[in-house]
């Protein structure tokens, strides 16, 4: 009897127990964290990420968390705008003289609006501990530097006009026409928690990268190294990858700066990322 009254006291216990270190967190639930390896000493930081860039509020939100889930603070980041422009017009069949599409032009299908593009996805694909380690990244510490701020990537955008014409009866005369004008990346920026721009990386030779719905890059580590890579089309249209090399391994506590590649304490943002090569293919 006295062991079941014993049972039955510690079972009640670790029920109060538990109640007590319950809490109820507003907004998102779905915890994330930073990667140890590029975090500030080697430490995780758990946080929240939100932001409907469709709504009326065109903002995302990362909140930051304590060990014990205590809200420490919050990083606003403002998408990019762009603009996006669709029409597709025919010429109406004409029978009546000439069998074919000959009649007057007619706008079959028109929209123009607002978009917004924000913060870009980094996906690990670690290398060094197995080919299937792929991990989403929104923030690091120790990738671009080693200082105890959060850096996260943001698009550069340009806006690219395109026409598509067609002959849909073979009569050597145009009766189909497509007008867009789309957003493009150009490009990609390293941007602090502070808002400052650390480093701009500009696509080179007519590379361009159109936006996605994810809005992803690759982080691929191998041998110790990091590279970005970028998937999209070079100057002739063909499908191609944007490599990048990412400075020097930073050591994660602060001590050393991806800038800094000669390790002589002067830090050089332009030396940070570096475009490496163009890989052209399917």
């Amino acid at each position: 009897m006295k062991k079941v009254f014993l049972m039955l006291f510690l079972a009640a216990g670790a029920s109060v127990a538990m109640a007590q270190s319950q809490k109820v967190i507003k907004g998102s639930s779905s915890f994330k964290a930073t990667l140890p390896e590029f975090s500030y000493g080697g430490k995780a930081k758990i946080f929240t990420f939100e932001g409907d860039l469709y709504g009326d509020n065109k903002q995302q939100t990362i909140t930051f968390y304590s060990d014990d889930f205590t809200k420490q603070g919050e990083l606003t980041i403002n998408p990019v705008e762009y603009e996006y422009y669709y029409k597709h017009e025919e010429r109406a069949w004409e029978g009546e003289h000439t069998r074919g599409y000959t009649g007057d032009w007619q706008v079959v299908n028109e929209d123009r609006g607002k978009s917004y593009s924000g913060i870009i996805t980094m996906y690990l694909k670690d290398f060094d501990q197995s080919c299937d380690d792929f991990r989403n990244i929104y923030l690091t510490q120790t990738v671009f530097n080693s200082d105890d701020k959060y850096e996260y990537l943001m698009p550069v955008l340009a806006t690219e006009n395109k026409s598509h014409e067609e002959d849909r009866d073979g009569d050597g005369n145009i009766d189909v026409r497509d007008t867009e004008t789309s957003a493009i990346w150009t490009g990609i920026q390293v941007v602090s928690e502070t808002g400052t721009v650390i480093q701009t990386i500009n696509f080179p030779n007519g590379f361009k990268s159109y936006i996605n719905s994810k809005n992803d890059v690759d982080l691929i580590k191998i041998n110790g190294k990091l590279y970005l890579s970028i998937e999209g089309y070079d100057s002739t249209g063909d499908k191609a990858t944007l490599l990048c090399s990412i400075g020097t391994t930073a050591s994660g506590g602060g001590d050393k700066t991806r800038g800094d590649v000669n390790g002589d304490g002067v830090v050089n943002a332009a030396d940070v990322v570096k475009v490496v090569d163009i890989i052209s293919g399917n």
